[in-house]
Parts: C-alpha cells; structure tokens; sequence
C-alpha cells in the first residue's frame, strides 16, 4: 500500500500562491507595517507653515488641513485624500518630501519639469507641424510681396 501512496500529498504549492486571485499582493503588505517614527522639527522646518512654504508648489494652501506637525508627518494616504488635498500629484509630492525630511534632506522646492514641443512622444510631429505653417506664412508673404510690386 505504501507504494501507491504519492511521494508528495496532493496540496496547492505555495510557490505558486501568488498567482491566485486574492489579496496577498506585495503592494498591500504597507498596511500591516507599523508606521515610521515622526521626526522632530528642525531649525529649518520649525512648523508645518514654514515646511510647507519650503517645498513650494503651493502647498502652503493645504496648511489649514494640518493641526500640528505630528498630523503633517502621520497621516496616510487614504487620510490625505480624505482631507481634501487634490489632486494626486499633490499628495505623492508631499507624501515624498516627508520620506525626504525623514531621512535628513533639507525641504527645498523642485519646480515641476515642463514639456518642451509636446513632450518626448509628439515631438517630431510638433515640430514637423510648427515647420509647415513657418512655411505656409513665408509663402503668404511671398504672395503678397509680388502682388504689391506688380501694382
């Protein structure tokens, strides 16, 4: 009877538990993580009026949905949201520059990158544009150049 037995019990393999469709994904897990120790203030960021000013982007307008600092550097994401700071863009800066001051980065403000011609994807085809119209007003010109020598 031993022989007929299988060497392995018939059981789902745990390698293979990801595939499932629960909800054991990594991206989840931050949940169950206890939260980061909130830092001190510093000299250059005394308070959340002056630490908002210096990362710029104008979030100085969000400064009245913060009561303390401890409220600034504990609250998540979904409380964020919940609070009222829009639009997402927003909240990932702010959410960065905590992790920044966290690890001993001095709050200063990165400007928001600017797509020159449409950006890397519709570059060729804006300036392909831009070069058509150049030519099209040149042509104009042209045009109305002779017809006033003629008169």
């Amino acid at each position: 009877m031993n022989r007929l037995r299988p060497l392995f019990p018939a059981r789902k393999s745990a390698i293979l538990d990801f595939l499932q469709p629960r909800s054991n994904h990594a991206r989840l897990l931050h949940h169950s993580r206890e939260p980061r120790p909130i830092p001190a203030e510093s000299s250059t960021a005394p308070d959340v009026k002056t630490f908002l000013t210096k990362i710029g982007r104008n979030m100085i307008q969000h400064e009245s949905k913060f009561t303390d600092w401890k409220q600034l550097m504990g609250t998540t994401t979904q409380q964020l949201r919940v609070m009222g700071i829009e639009p997402a863009r927003d909240r990932r800066y702010l959410i960065d520059w905590r992790e920044r001051y966290r690890n001993g980065i001095e709050p200063t403000e990165y400007k928001r990158g600017r797509k020159i011609d449409g950006g890397e994807r519709r570059r060729k085809m804006v300036r392909a544009l831009r070069r058509i119209t150049e030519r099209q007003e040149q042509r104009k010109k042209e045009e109305q150049a002779i017809i006033m020598g003629k008169l």
